[in-house]
This record gives C-alpha cells, sequence and structure tokens, in this order.
C-alpha cells in the first residue's frame, strides 16, 4: 500500500510540474506576442527544447558577476537596472541538484492542454520553409522546460528563435508569477555568443 502512495505523490508531482511548465510557457508565447507577430508569421514552438542546463548556468554566472562594471560581465542582464536577484547561492545549488536529472527535455502535444502555436520538429519546419509550403517569416521557437523554485514563485528557461536566414540572440528569461500569470521580469544573454 505505501508503494502506491509513493507512486501516486509521484505522479501528482509529475503531472502538477507539467501544468505548471505548460501555464509558464503559454504565458510566455502570449507575453512576446509569438502568435500574431507580423514579422515572424507563422511562429512554431520546437519539439526539441533548449538545454535546461543553460538557464542555471547563465543565472549562476550573472549572479556571480553582478557586481562588476559593465563589460566585465560573462552575462549581460537586462533591463540593465536588474538589482533583485531572488534566487540567491542556496537556492541555486537545490535547483542544480533537483534538475540533475529529470523530465524530458523535448515538448509534444500532450504536454499542453492547448497552445498558441503549433509544435514541429525543427528539421521538418526548415524542410517546410525551403520546400516553400511556409513562408520565410516562419519562425521557430525553442524553449527549454522551465525549472521553478521550491516555492513556485520563479522560473527560469532558455529561449533562442530563429527565422530562416537570421537568428536572435540566445537568452535565459527570468519569470516571476504574480497572480495567475507568468511575467519575464530579466533575460540573461551571453554578449560574445552571436548566432
Amino acid at each position: 500500500m505505501k508503494k502506491y502512495i509513493i507512486l501516486a505523490g509521484i505522479i501528482f508531482t509529475s503531472c502538477s510540474t507539467v501544468r505548471v511548465q505548460e501555464q509558464i510557457v503559454q504565458d510566455f508565447i502570449k507575453e512576446k506576442n509569438l502568435k500574431n507577430n507580423p514579422n515572424t508569421s507563422p511562429a512554431y514552438l520546437i519539439e526539441e527544447s533548449g538545454p535546461r542546463a543553460k538557464s542555471l548556468e547563465y543565472y549562476e554566472m550573472a549572479y556571480a558577476d553582478k557586481n562588476l562594471p559593465a563589460g566585465k560581465k560573462r552575462i549581460e542582464v537586462l533591463p540593465g537596472n536588474f538589482k533583485s536577484w531572488p534566487i540567491d547561492e542556496n537556492q541555486l545549488s537545490q535547483l542544480k541538484e533537483r534538475n540533475k536529472t529529470g523530465l524530458s527535455e523535448g515538448w509534444n502535444v500532450n504536454d499542453f492542454n492547448s497552445l498558441d502555436i503549433p509544435i514541429i520538429n525543427r528539421k521538418d519546419l526548415e524542410s517546410e520553409i525551403a520546400r516553400q509550403v511556409l513562408p520565410l517569416t516562419s519562425s521557430g521557437n525553442i524553449i527549454s522546460r522551465p525549472i521553478v523554485t521550491a516555492d513556485g514563485k520563479y522560473a527560469l528557461f532558455y529561449y533562442y528563435s530563429f527565422l530562416s536566414m537570421s537568428s536572435i540572440a540566445k537568452k535565459v528569461c527570468l519569470a516571476e508569477k504574480d497572480r495567475n500569470k507568468w511575467i519575464i521580469i530579466a533575460e540573461f544573454y551571453d554578449p560574445n555568443v552571436f548566432h
């Protein structure tokens, strides 16, 4: 009986985690207006998600360099006046330990009750654009599975968007839960990496 209770707890936690991740991704897609942006339309969520480890890596470097002058930091932060740092060294260590292994790194339609943009494999998207089935303005959006703090107030995730001929900088987003919505409060990026 004890095994069934433990198994039920694991399943409930897993389902709850997926629902939180779904809400974070949905809120991000709405905040960035990915569905209705005429410059990058149609927009797709790429099935192969970004690396979760980058989320913690970028935040950790930015946190360590927070008191360095501009131009000396390994990871830059937007907005430039960001000072709150809601995830401290102890919480970061706990998040790293909790996320050594974990959920699948990819997305599929079963991860969402609904999604404002369709999910597609990156190779399929590139092939459809090359064959001119989809317009050149079609964008692929790579979003890692979010890493959520133990208190459920903050989440980190990796984000990268590309068009057939260009891409934007890869970055990590820090989201805060405000009422029942996740809002991006900071973005972290490596100023030395251009893609």
